[in-house]
């Protein structure tokens, strides 16, 4: 499966959603999957809502990391430099391909990444404050500046927003499934006008 210029949602065997990102790929048995094993390989960046079951973990596979889960939300960006996990709900495993009895488990909000030739997966900042907006449209602000709400927005939809006011603050969890929409909400929410360039 590979998503190539556009991001589209897939719905596997076992009736996990991904959405995988422009480039992105997954490969998987189709003979085995759901029967005797929930494992895929990817490239690129998807995002997974998978089906709960817990006799049989659905595995994800990079060239350089492992992701177990039971049943839960979660992102992962693999490259070629690192592959990088986002867990939006539930708990996962994260482990470097070459040591998978060793790594870390992330739960809701955690960001860990595992760099070229490292052997352990590593918590860090995420890059963004909803780095799995792109495929759920969904954002959520606590008390945030208005800049890193704008940054967030850009990321998710690959357009530059820019406001011409400092100062303002947002607290929120709305979904947009456009960038206008998103505009329209932090305009009409903060009182403010936003460009997009």
């Amino acid at each position: 499966i590979a998503a190539e210029t556009v991001a589209h949602t897939v719905i596997l065997p076992d009736q996990t959603k991904l959405t995988m990102a422009p480039d992105a790929s997954l490969s998987y048995d189709r003979r085995r999957f759901a029967h005797k094993d929930r494992s895929v390989i990817q490239t690129g960046k998807v995002y997974y809502d998978v089906e709960r079951n817990e006799t049989l973990p659905f595995e994800v596979h990079t060239t350089d990391a492992m992701v177990r889960v039971l049943g839960t939300s979660f992102q992962i960006d693999e490259s070629a430099e690192r592959t990088s996990v986002d867990v939006v709900s539930g708990r996962v495993f994260f482990a470097a391909s070459c040591d998978i009895g060793n790594g870390l488990e992330l739960t809701n909000g955690m960001h860990a990444e595992i760099c070229d030739g490292l052997l352990l997966p590593e918590l860090s900042e995420a890059v963004t404050m909803n780095p799995a907006a792109w495929a759920t449209h969904h954002f959520v602000y606590g008390d945030a500046p208005i800049e890193a709400v704008l940054e967030d927005l850009s990321s998710a939809f690959g357009r530059t927003i820019v406001c011409d006011l400092d100062g303002h603050r947002l607290i929120g969890d709305f979904y947009a499934d456009s960038l206008e929409e998103a505009v329209s909400i932090i305009e009409t929410t903060l009182d403010v006008k936003l460009r997009v360039l």
